[in-house]
């Protein structure tokens, strides 16, 4: 039995370290992971081995009431597992780790600095009220070079500065370590091509492992089932780690009506209307009721113990859910998204995964303080919305129009069914200036569908282009054989099969095979094999597959953002030069505004450009797009964010794209494409 605890003091302290001031920044949350447990400290005198670009290494930090910093994790990774997030609400935080060397690395952390209290006040009710809380102490996640002998760590978030000597973590028990299952109904596939969530469990003691995985399956059976994860679900790794609490439970602190304690474990509950039992548990991420003050407010308050258990049970983690052993009606979001096993905690849960999966905004039009305004005016000085929210009107500019039928006008009036996207006023937490595109979905009301708009952003963050938020592709790594680098040789008369692995979304995935630009099969497949049989000529012969998604979630306008081309010359000799369709990625720090393919659509002639203004980045003036030195076209700021089709002749190309930016320098980007 744990004793009550008081009020959590406030995090103090200032930062002011080699005449640098560090400043605060504004952006996310971020994920991470390490293949197998902790490193051993680094030492000034040992000489580090020379650093394995394979590798990936992800330290993470959180703050102390002392206004020190504890690394709660230190991780490394296969690279190409190491995880890949985008930007959805926070404060950037800029941390610098000093080295032996006397080296200061300098990096981005990217912390959910706010805890999510977006949940109906009574189990059973669908109407959301949206709160949001400071989190005293978020995890701070940060890659850093495989072979950095790291001395100190210094940080500032929310204002307040925090700076230690490094101190790897300690080295864990055999009995505290994750065990790591597969859960009932999801196989899982290779990590560096999935999107990769982790389920904990929290009052689950030793002998309740089995009631755990059945908690567990049930959470992601629930979450899959829905649009648009049940559309995407071979594309997202489900993994179940399991480490046991001593007592079962969470902590229900006592209600009292002159309690004032608003911490993340408080000692009583100030909200006395609510019956419920009360008491204090030993639980491993010690979940605690009535968080800050609201009895319904389900919180870990050790996040860094999650951190380093999902990190030493599964390399590459991209969300962490927490399924807590308690039937009382609760949960959260933020950092992590958090359940009671109540059978309506996965609809509050399904909503939170709208905001850190999907990159979605609220719909309802509750106010809630702590949200800065947005804008898609370009004249605007407010950050960009996000993807279901905007405050433009006109109907010629609205960014999903896409989805709106001519008949309906704009702006919408309800009610109407959550398949009708419309211009519908009331969202990002007021009644007026913004709109959202659905009547009535679940980022306003829970027991509702995400809505089209909202929906298709997952299938967007998972497939657009190799440069999309979680970098999956339809072509599974290594599967495309023979290797499309080399000539494949093969005698005229003989045949060879040339195949790979593809992943299905909804009703499929199609393929289409062409040689020398003449369509010789096209179908519709499930995850699995894919190929076909070409007869070699005297002649050399370029085949290729066009693997892309159907449209259904996706609207049939942006199935080319998830094409992917894979090329073979098929030659009598060797002596054939081997095409590629991109022959690198795109460099460039102008990548974050505009992504250029993996490949060229041959038989159109054209490159898909996807032209992005992204969240809290200084707003695009201009794109110039140059083919092979030349300019060939120049888009305004009204055409962003967007899409357009650039013409390629036949041959050999390089494209840049020249992003110019209000108040801040050009950035460019630019990417090689092999001759069709």
């Amino acid at each position: 039995m744990r004793s009550p605890r008081s009020a959590t003091g406030a995090l103090v302290g200032g930062l002011v370290a080699g005449g640098l001031l560090l400043a605060a920044l504004a952006g996310t949350p971020a994920g991470a992971v390490d293949p197998g447990g902790t490193r051993p400290a680094p030492t000034a005198a040992a000489t580090p081995a020379p650093a394995d670009p394979a590798l990936a290494r992800i330290v993470s930090l959180r703050p102390t009431p002392d206004g020190g910093l504890r690394v709660v994790s230190d991780v490394s990774m296969p690279a190409a597992d190491a995880p890949r997030r985008g930007v959805v609400d926070g404060a950037r935080a800029r941390v610098l780790l000093g080295t032996a060397d006397g080296t200061v690395l300098a990096r981005t952390a990217v912390p959910a600095t706010h805890v999510r209290a977006e949940l109906p006040r009574v189990a059973g009710a669908t109407a959301l009220t949206g709160e949001q809380v400071l989190d005293p102490a978020p995890v701070l996640r940060v890659r850093v070079p495989v072979d950095a002998d790291l001395t100190s760590v210094r940080a500032r978030v929310a204002g307040e500065g925090y700076a230690a000597a490094y101190r790897a973590p300690a080295r864990r028990a055999a009995a505290t370590a994750p065990t790591r299952g597969e859960l009932p109904g999801h196989p899982l596939g290779p990590s560096a091509n999935r999107l990769d969530v982790v389920v904990l469990g929290d009052g689950y003691t030793a002998g309740d492992r089995a009631a755990f995985t059945a908690d567990a399956a049930r959470v992601a059976d629930d979450l899959l089932a829905r649009t648009p994860f049940a559309e995407h679900r071979d594309l997202v790794n489900v993994v179940g780690l399991f480490v046991p609490s001593q007592e079962r439970g969470a902590d229900q602190p006592p209600p009292s009506a002159t309690c004032r304690d608003y911490s993340t474990a408080p000692g009583c509950c100030p909200e006395t209307g609510t019956a419920h039992r009360s008491g204090f548990v030993e639980t491993r991420y010690d979940a605690t009721y009535c968080s800050f003050g609201i009895q319904r407010l389900l919180v870990p308050a050790d996040t860094g113990a999650i951190v380093a258990d999902a990190d030493a049970g599964h390399p590459g983690w991209e969300q962490v859910l927490l399924v807590v052993n308690d039937e009382e009606y609760g949960g959260s979001g933020g950092f992590v998204a958090t359940t009671s096993t109540h059978e309506a905690g996965t609809e509050v849960m399904a909503h939170e995964l709208g905001h850190s999966l999907l990159g979605l905004d609220d719909e309802y039009d509750t106010f809630t303080p702590g949200y800065p305004p947005c804008s898609d005016v370009p004249s605007s000085q407010d950050g960009p919305c996000l993807a279901n929210v905007t405050d433009v009107t006109d109907r010629s500019r609205l960014k999903w129009r896409r989805w709106v039928d001519p008949a309906t006008p704009v702006p919408t009036t309800g009610p109407q069914p959550p398949d009708v996207v419309g211009l519908f006023e009331g969202a990002h937490y007021s009644p007026t200036r913004w709109y959202r595109s659905c009547h009535d979905c679940l980022m306003r009301t829970l027991g509702q569908p995400f809505g089209r708009v909202a929906a298709e952003q997952l299938p967007l963050r998972l497939l657009a282009d190799d440069l999309g938020t979680y970098g999956v592709s339809l072509v599974e790594p290594g599967s495309v054989l023979p290797p499309t680098t080399d000539v494949v040789v093969v005698a005229p008369g003989e045949s060879v099969r040339l195949g790979l692995q593809v992943l299905g979304t909804g009703a499929g995935t199609r393929t289409t095979w062409t040689v020398d630009g003449t369509t010789v099969a096209e179908d519709v497949l499930p995850t699995g094999p894919a190929g076909v049989e070409v007869v070699g000529t005297e002649a050399p012969q370029r085949v290729s597959v066009t693997v892309e998604a159907l449209p259904g979630v996706l609207h049939p306008d942006d199935v080319a953002l998830t094409r992917e081309v894979r090329s073979w010359t098929v030659a009598p000799s060797a002596d054939v030069p081997a095409p590629g369709e991109a022959t690198g990625r795109a460099t460039g720090p102008g990548r974050r505004y505009v992504r250029l393919p993996a490949g060229v659509d041959c038989a159109a002639g054209t490159l898909a450009v996807r032209l992005l203004q992204p969240r809290q980045q200084p707003r695009v003036r201009s794109v110039v797009l140059e083919v092979d030195g030349e300019q060939v076209t120049r888009i305004g700021r009204s055409a962003v964010p967007g899409r357009l089709r650039l013409p390629l002749a036949e041959g050999d190309h390089e494209v840049r794209a020249t992003v110019a930016r209000r108040g801040d320098a050009p950035l460019a980007t630019t990417r090689s494409y092999a001759a069709c």
